[in-house]
């Protein structure tokens, strides 16, 4: 998923080298709540998928599909949208 990958990018690599590279439709969903995550590390990080969208889920830890799961289903419904 979107998450994971950037994830991965942000511990691993140069974000400016690797991310604007995603030129694919990308969702990335955050919840702010996150312990691992702090939501500091996503500020600003849609600047680097031009195709990208960055929606936060401001009751949600890691799990936004169980946290909020309306939510989640209505963004991931609309990013498949045609």
């Amino acid at each position: 998923s979107g998450f994971c990958m950037a994830s991965a990018f942000q511990m691993a690599f140069n974000k400016e080298q690797y991310y604007d590279k995603v030129t694919i439709p990308s969702l990335l969903l955050w919840g702010t709540k996150d312990p691992t995550h702090e939501k500091t590390n996503m500020t600003g990080i849609d600047v680097y998928f031009p195709n990208g969208r960055l929606v936060y889920f401001e009751q949600s830890s890691h799990f936004p599909m169980l946290e909020e799961p309306d939510k989640f289903l209505t963004e991931i419904l609309q990013f498949y949208k045609p």
